[in-house]
């Protein structure tokens, strides 16, 4: 059940590459997506946590982030960054833009 999150679920946008292809091919991912709003000063807050390959788990990632009200980078998005970075699809990097 956790695995459709990444491919039609909360977080299969982020999962897939803009040429629609899956980030990371087969692999089947599980994962759990969240949002709240609260806090003084008010936050976005978005949370993700996943483990990977969901058939034989090998690594698992928690990401939990508070944004300003208008999104700048979710929770899931760093997360896919995080193992495609692992499993070796992707050089690792910012996953954030300096201000």
């Amino acid at each position: 059940m956790l695995e459709l999150t990444t491919r039609r679920g909360t977080c299969a946008k982020a999962f897939r590459k803009p040429d629609g292809t899956r980030a990371l091919g087969t692999m089947p991912v599980a994962a759990k997506t969240g949002t709240l709003v609260g806090g003084s000063p008010s936050r976005m807050f978005s949370w993700f946590a996943s483990f990977a390959p969901s058939d034989r788990p090998e690594i698992a990632v928690s990401v939990m982030l508070a944004n300003d009200i208008s999104w700048r980078t979710k929770a899931n998005l760093v997360g896919r960054e995080l193992l495609e970075t692992y499993f070796g699809r992707k050089r690792p990097g910012p996953v954030a833009r300096r201000r």
